[in-house]
């Protein structure tokens, strides 16, 4: 995953963009936004989910192996490759979740509370705002998560070319016996 450093200055602009362009949206699609994040976060959950049963069953186990240290190590960072996605999955459902039940019980109480009338603007700004940050931060987590397995892909494919090279080289050598 990228940096949190190198995370700062995108996020502050995507804040701030946000809360320039949601003054005028509703609400309503807000929680339509929310229920998209919803669902994606959910959906991302699944895949690192099947990306541990079924392409990196070894993974945890592994890190608890009596192995060499740096065999350990290197297992260590490729389970924390995984699992980050799956964290950062998880606070972008529970950050949309409450989002969503704050939002149904400000609007259920609107009526009793009046001064909500003169901030919603500021709270539409805020809410969008929020909204384009974890739609950032899902995108981020959703290439995170496909990232371990295109690098076992590549692994796999130079593994693969270089048996194809040595078998040339063995079939040369034989021939020129």
């Amino acid at each position: 995953m990228i940096s949190s450093r190198r995370l700062i200055l995108p996020s502050c602009f995507i804040l701030c963009l946000g809360f320039f362009l949601g003054q005028d949206i509703p609400f309503e699609e807000g929680i339509e936004l929310l229920n998209i994040i919803l669902t994606s976060s959910s959906l991302i959950f699944a895949i690192i989910g099947i990306w541990l049963a079924l392409v990196f069953p070894d993974v945890m186990n592994n890190t608890y192996k009596e192995i060499n240290l740096s065999n350990r190590k290197r297992e260590m960072e490729r389970a924390e490759r995984i699992l980050q996605p799956l964290i950062y999955a998880s606070m972008i459902f529970l950050t949309s979740f409450m989002l969503r039940l704050i939002i149904g019980v400000l609007k259920y109480k609107k009526e009793h509370l009046p001064f909500l009338e003169s901030i919603e603007p500021f709270l539409q700004s805020l809410l969008f705002s929020v909204i384009l940050l974890l739609s950032f931060f899902l995108i981020l987590t959703l290439v995170s998560t496909l990232a371990p397995g295109f690098e076992l892909l590549y692994k796999s494919k130079n593994k693969l070319n270089q048996d194809l090279q040595k078998n040339r080289l063995l079939s040369r050598r034989k021939k020129n016996r």
